[in-house]
């Protein structure tokens, strides 16, 4: 398989692994009920939380995924493909885990994302090998 495209797969699952690792936490937070200040106590209360370290260890794997995409393919092509994908996996977590709606503005907010993401990255990066 080309080497741009496996890239592009390790994004697409890094970017995946980034949201679901947030979500997760937002979960474990929520599911803590704190208050509105930090206080010690909190913080105890989030270091034993298995919501808390499940989360954190998705964004580790994301990261370690995220760096072995950029070994194969260019920044400028990498960084807004992922940032695209974390916005789509983000609207679609909230919908799907938090019971979020998605106004029409947002959907056409997430399109023109979709548009400045090919534009930015350049044609190039979306040629599939032959």
């Amino acid at each position: 398989m080309n080497d741009r495209l496996v890239a592009i797969l390790w994004i697409v699952l890094s970017s995946l692994l980034g949201v679901v690792g947030q979500a997760v936490a937002k979960l474990g937070v929520a599911k803590l009920g704190l208050g509105s200040s930090p206080r010690a106590a909190d913080l105890a209360r989030m270091i034993t939380s298995p919501l808390l370290w499940g989360g954190g260890a998705l964004l580790v794997a994301a990261t370690v995924l995220w760096f072995y995409a950029l070994s194969k393919i260019e920044f400028t092509v990498a960084m807004p493909i992922s940032c695209l994908l974390m916005l789509v996996f983000s609207v679609a977590a909230g919908v799907l885990c938090f019971g979020e709606t998605v106004p029409p503005w947002r959907g056409a907010g997430l399109l023109l994302a979709l548009v400045a993401v090919v534009l930015i990255s350049g044609s190039e990066a979306w040629r599939l090998p032959r």
